[in-house]
């Protein structure tokens, strides 16, 4: 009974060893425009390619006014509107996926990570829901309405302000605060997060806290005003509006490197691309600034009424699209400020455009009255995967094979497929790592196939040979079991014949002393 025990003990500490798995891994998206100007640092550009023409691919009307700025992930749009929805419609034709109601007006802009879209109501909550399906997994009350700041998600934590208690860190899955820091009129300010910092602008000044704990690293007082706008961080350099003025300050110590005064407020956020920043002025003025020292570039002011209180320029592919003051929707060129297309979005009752534009897959976002609006063609290309390993013709020494790779995509992908040699298609879903278990000796062919959004697919393959010895490490798992079990048995059928030559012994001992007795 002892032996069969310790048989299956040994067994069972050999199983995990055994066993055949698959790890998941993340497509490789390079359009999505995930949160309010586009990712944390809050730069406001992007690499995707941009629409040339005003040429309108759908408009979806909501129920209400639309302040909220689109976030567009996963081939998805998210946005909010004075009607207390979030709208998740689809990126290629606008149809509505699903709706979530919130008990106030939703003018903060949603961010998406990690099948989650997060987005504040002036109910006073922040909300995260689940990507797909627009279901809750939880919501936290700030007590106060949240109204224009939107959430930045980084390190598995949600930044946003609040109108009254300032700012908050929320764990990224269960919504629990990690820490709150009181800073006055935070409510316009989306906080920016950058190098274990967290910027944000409030009545009197800009801040920066430490994204762990919240506490203070340095403050710029911009004095008594309308208070700062979200700030954007590039190379090392934070840059806000605030009451006028156009503010760059060290990332570090918050000392001023210049600033530039347009005379007239905005709680428009500044953009950075390609060494310019580009500002805009209410009621029409427009800036392109050289990061480094500040200095004009070009302007639009005295010339046109381009320019906007509330709408964030947005660059992409050479041009500068922003919502303005007058009614219209532009798109300047990036180097010039020249108009390249622009076109009327009035609505009665709303006198300017204040949503900021996302980009995203040949395409620009953007709303205007109570409607959402998609211009541009998506690009017709296929997506481009490469595959990391193995390498061709690389001669392996195990039969477990582990097949990585990557994929760019103007279009945000759906699903990837590998196959080895002639069998079967297995579709990964996103996971971009897939083990092939048990493969023979000899050569071998791998395919990968992506597939994106727009219906577009492309196939790589690569060849590899595998060498392994026949006594893979299962069998000789399985060898050194059985031996194990041979010694034990061998131990104790050796141990059962000392014991019955030592009685054998003791009992002739034994016959010999009762022999003498009697003689």
């Amino acid at each position: 009974m002892k032996m069969t025990k310790t048989f299956f003990l040994i067994l069972l500490l050999t199983l995990p060893f055994l066993t055949i798995g698959q790890s998941r891994g993340s497509s490789d998206n390079i359009s999505d425009w995930s949160m309010f100007h586009r990712n944390p640092a809050h730069i406001g550009c992007t690499t995707s390619l941009a629409p040339r023409t005003e040429s309108l691919r759908w408009n979806y009307t909501a129920d209400g006014y639309v302040f909220s700025s689109p976030a567009v992930a996963d081939g998805t749009v998210f946005i909010g509107s004075s009607d207390r929805r979030i709208y998740a419609l689809d990126e290629l034709t606008g149809e509505q996926i699903w709706n979530y109601t919130t008990a106030g007006a939703v003018m903060s802009s949603a961010a998406v990570s990690d099948g989650l879209v997060f987005v504040g109501s002036n109910d006073g909550n922040i909300y995260a829901l689940n990507e797909v399906t627009g279901e809750k997994t939880w919501n936290y009350s700030t007590g106060y309405s949240l109204y224009y700041s939107s959430p930045t998600v980084v390190d598995g934590k949600v930044f946003i302000g609040s109108t009254e208690t300032g700012v908050y860190a929320l764990q990224e899955f269960t919504g629990e605060k990690v820490w709150n820091v009181s800073i006055v009129n935070a409510l316009f300010s989306s906080p920016a997060v950058a190098d274990g910092l967290v910027f944000v602008g409030g009545s009197q000044g800009i801040y920066a806290l430490n994204e762990h704990d919240g506490s203070e690293m340095w403050n710029y007082d911009t004095g008594e005003g309308q208070g700062a706008t979200s700030p954007a961080v590039a190379d090392g350099i934070v840059f806000a509006e605030s009451s006028g003025t156009v503010y760059a300050l060290n990332e570090t110590s918050g000392t001023k490197i210049w600033s530039f005064g347009t005379g007239m407020y905005t709680f428009s956020s500044p953009t950075v691309a390609d060494g310019v920043v580009f500002a805009s002025a209410y009621p029409r003025s427009f800036y392109a600034l050289n990061e480094t020292t500040g200095t004009v570039i070009w302007t639009t002011s005295g010339t046109t009424y381009i320019g906007s209180d509330f709408s964030s320029p947005a660059v992409a592919d050479g041009t500068v699209f922003l919502g303005s003051f007058d009614n219209d929707f532009y798109a300047l060129n990036e180097s010039t400020g020249a108009v390249i297309w622009n076109l009327y979005m009035g609505y009665a009752g709303a006198p300017y455009v204040e949503a900021s534009p996302a980009l995203a897959d040949n395409m620009v976002f953007t709303a205007g009255g109570d409607s959402i609006y998609c211009f541009g063609e998506p690009v017709r290309l296929p997506p481009v995967p490469a595959i990391i390993s193995p390498s061709p013709n690389a001669v392996l020494s195990s039969s477990d094979v582990t097949v990585h790779w990557s994929c760019r995509s103007i279009i945000s992908i759906g699903y990837y497929a590998t196959r080895i040699d002639n069998g079967p298609w297995i579709n990964t879903g996103e996971n971009n790592t897939y083990t092939f278990k048990n493969l023979s000796n000899g050569n071998h062919t791998v395919y990968i196939q992506a597939f994106n959004r727009g219906g577009l697919n492309s196939t790589i393959l690569v060849n590899f040979a595998v060498s392994a010895s026949t006594l893979t490490p299962e069998i000789v798992i399985i060898v050194g079991v059985a031996l194990a079990i041979i010694l034990v048995l061998f131990y104790a059928s050796l141990k059962q014949k000392r014991k019955k030559g030592n009685s054998s012994v003791t009992k002739g001992r034994k016959f010999d002393s009762t022999a003498k007795t009697k003689s």
